[in-house]
């Protein structure tokens, strides 16, 4: 047919295609999952044969692709081995800078995911505990000359609460001496993060039997207790601190709450005392939140609900709490301090300390003569 075949070089052409291929190399390929670098990486190699075989078949024309057709093979392949190590560093770094903070489960959760977290600050709906170790005051001066067994002891406590936080789902923040903060819904997003971190810390109390009696054990100490606050709301979640050094940890009205509330536990004589904001957001649980008070805080301008949980309570016993609060905050000192006294016992004597407490405030109020009784606490600044 006199047709032949016509040989070029497309130099330019070829130039142009790897440097197209360089500039994905170079900005795209740790921006896109590897699966899919992967198949870019083929769907290249194969587009370069097939288009040349095309020009061939079809245009009667041959040019070498074998230059271009190497370049994408072999600077492809090391572009991604390069990716790849980087992600797996990543992930390593990830893990490293979260094991000791979060569960396994969730390390592995956001490893394997790592576009799931930010680590800069943002703002996030979240559930703060704080849980003060009491007694420990004593310990540390009976052993101010043995470092190495008051370490053991505090490890030995802060340890299994620290499982119970993680076992829950919920992020360690910080120790602060014989203190425990944790938070959660931050850095993964938990489902009823509210109604966890109370059971994280009815867990605790729970807990607290066995860990003293271990300690008995090894050390001959034990007696210690807990008291814990607990509060919800918006706060701002990120690394915080310097340059050099910064921590993952929270910032927020609801944060310094939390920690007002766990110093009140103490003025009521219980273990957890519970804000008003996570009641709002606990529901059909194994517990019920009771109310202790409406109270003041140092730094806040308005009062606040505060409960505190009762595990399988009846529910005579939940009615008979409701009208003794009534009786407390309505009724004249006589009728509300014959109600309280009724009230001893009730909850397996969970809440007597705050019956006591109810009373004593309607008798010293009636004594101080201080005109119409306001049932409105506000607690004292320390």
């Amino acid at each position: 047919a006199g047709n032949m075949i016509r040989p070029i070089e497309a130099i330019l052409w070829k130039v142009l295609a790897a440097l197209i291929f360089l500039i994905y190399a170079a900005t795209l390929i740790s921006r896109f999952p590897s699966l899919l670098n992967t198949a870019i990486w083929l769907l290249c190699v194969a587009g370069i044969a097939s288009l040349q075989l095309w020009f061939f078949l079809t245009q009667a024309t041959f040019f070498s692709a074998l230059s271009l057709l190497l370049f994408v093979l072999v600077f492809g392949a090391f572009a991604l081995l390069f990716d790849l190590i980087q992600r797996d560093k990543k992930r390593r770094e990830i893990k490293s800078a979260f094991a000791h903070y979060l569960s396994p489960a969730l390390v592995n959760k956001i490893s394997q995911n790592p576009e799931q977290l930010r680590l800069g600050g943002q703002r996030k709906q979240l559930s703060i505990l704080f849980a003060d170790l009491r007694g420990f005051t004593a310990v540390s001066e009976t052993f101010k000359d043995d470092p190495e067994t008051l370490t053991a002891i505090i490890n030995g406590i802060l340890t299994p609460l620290s499982d119970i936080v993680h076992a829950h789902q919920g992020t360690v923040d910080k120790y602060m001496g014989d203190c425990l903060m944790a938070f959660w819904n931050a850095p993964l997003d938990v489902e009823n993060h509210a109604e966890k971190a109370i059971n994280a810390a009815i867990a605790m109390i729970e807990a607290m039997p066995g860990i003293n009696a271990s300690l008995r054990g090894k050390f001959g100490q034990d007696g210690f207790q807990l008291g814990i606050g607990i509060n919800s709301g918006e706060a701002t979640v990120g690394n915080f601190g310097s340059k050099s050094r910064f921590d993952y940890s929270v910032l927020g009205d609801a944060v310094n709450l939390a920690a007002r509330l766990e110093g009140q536990s103490k003025t009521y004589g219980i273990n957890i005392l519970v804000g008003c904001e996570t009641c709002k957001r606990v529901k059909n649980t194994s517990f019920f939140l009771a109310q202790l008070d409406e109270l003041r805080v140092k730094g806040k301008s308005e009062f606040i609900s505060v409960y505190t949980p009762v595990i399988n309570p009846m529910a005579t016993e939940l009615e008979e709490h409701r009208q003794t609060f009534h009786a407390y905050k309505h009724d004249d000192t006589e009728q509300a301090i014959a109600a309280i006294k009724i009230s001893k016992g009730r909850f397996s004597g969970q809440l007597d300390p705050v019956y006591s407490l109810w009373a004593r405030r309607r008798k010293e109020a009636e004594r101080n003569n201080s005109g119409e009784w306001n049932h409105l606490h506000e607690a004292p600044d320390k």
